[in-house]
């Protein structure tokens, strides 16, 4: 088979950071990228052209001495399209907005607790879910730290999965993660 691949990709970003006032921070976030593939397989031309964009919007801060916040809300769009000569356009477009938020809460200096959920839309799957996220770490003498993590996570299924079928549904992952780590004369070791 020949195979020949051009490739033209764009990228652009920007970011903004503010205090609200000594206990809040306003960060915010856009990108956009760009990737346009024209490939030639044996005789056959293929286009595959990917565009999106990102924003996020998150707000920080102290609600007492021992709880913080972080709440906010975030927009993911892309367009992919993927041309063969002569067959037409199989692609799609997407959108995923979302709202998040996760709380520390400080029992003590050797116990803090880390709970959130993010709550997502998809525009494919025209479905709402909400995925819970839960973290507790306890200070192990003065240079150990035991912890524990809980958390469901996904992501819309791959490019060339989707473009022969819209309807299909995100990937999720639950994660359980139980930790041991201890960080002594700058050596690291967790298990």
């Amino acid at each position: 088979h020949r195979y020949d691949l051009s490739n033209r990709y764009n990228y652009w970003n920007a970011s903004y950071k503010t205090a609200l006032n000594a206990n809040w921070v306003l960060k915010s976030g856009l990108s956009y990228t760009s990737n346009l593939n024209d490939i030639l397989l044996d005789a056959n031309g293929i286009a595959e052209d990917e565009k999106g964009w990102h924003g996020k919007t998150v707000f920080e801060g102290s609600l007492t001495d021992h709880v913080e916040l972080k709440a906010g809300t975030e927009v993911l769009h892309r367009q992919h399209d993927y041309v063969v000569a002569g067959t037409g356009v199989m692609g799609y477009d997407e959108t995923i907005t979302a709202a998040f938020a996760e709380t520390d809460m400080y029992a003590s200096n050797n116990f803090v607790t880390r709970a959130g959920v993010r709550v997502e839309h998809s525009s494919l799957q025209e479905k709402v879910s909400a995925d819970p996220r839960l973290s507790l770490a306890y200070k192990a003498g003065t240079s150990g730290q035991v912890s524990f993590a809980y958390g469901r996570f996904r992501q819309s299924a791959r490019n060339e999965w989707l473009r022969r079928d819209r309807g299909l549904k995100s990937e999720k992952a639950e994660h359980f993660i139980l930790n041991y780590q201890r960080i002594d004369n700058d050596r690291t070791f967790r298990i």
